[in-house]
């Protein structure tokens, strides 16, 4: 009994004398960097093997956050560069899968989402004058995306996209 007093006299002097004042406001102070980190993380929310389910998840996971801040770009700069890359894996993979009618059915769907990512990155990139360097330095894929991807997608003339 006197061992439990003792230790609960001890856990009572590890208590802070002033508590946290519950009212304070947090002190949120995001930069372009982390934005553009977050919105890349959030992407990885949308990857799903269905084209249009992760493209619809995309652009509605814009659209939240543009009713979330003013400030969303960044945001959304990272988001539809991370969803560039999931499509342009999922392109890569479907082009390699020659014997497999589903990889190969999907494949030109896959390739237009992964066109409409890159039109807009590239849009969201000029508007805040941040270069893919920068982005693949805070995203942590500097030497994981090629250039030739990069070009590719640039490049890149759709055909009809298929409904």
């Amino acid at each position: 009994m006197q061992r439990l007093l003792v230790i609960a006299g001890a856990l009572a002097l590890a208590v802070p004398v002033y508590a946290a004042d519950l009212n304070a406001p947090l002190v949120d102070k995001p930069t372009l960097g982390s934005e553009i980190s977050r919105g890349f993380h959030a992407a990885y929310q949308c990857g799903d093997s269905d084209p249009l389910t992760s493209s619809t998840c995309i652009f509605d996971t814009s659209a939240a956050e543009q009713q979330r801040r003013t400030n969303y770009q960044p945001f959304q700069l990272g988001l539809f560069f991370g969803a560039l890359v999931h499509f342009d894996s999922q392109h890569q993979t479907d082009l390699s899968l020659t014997d497999n009618y589903v990889a190969q059915d999907r494949e030109p769907l896959v390739a237009c989402e992964a066109h409409s990512m890159f039109v807009v990155y590239r849009s969201l990139q000029a508007k805040l004058g941040v270069t893919d360097a920068q982005v693949l330095l805070v995203t942590e894929l500097t030497g994981k995306v090629s250039v030739e991807s990069m070009q590719h997608w640039a490049t890149y003339m759709s055909p009809k996209c298929p409904q």
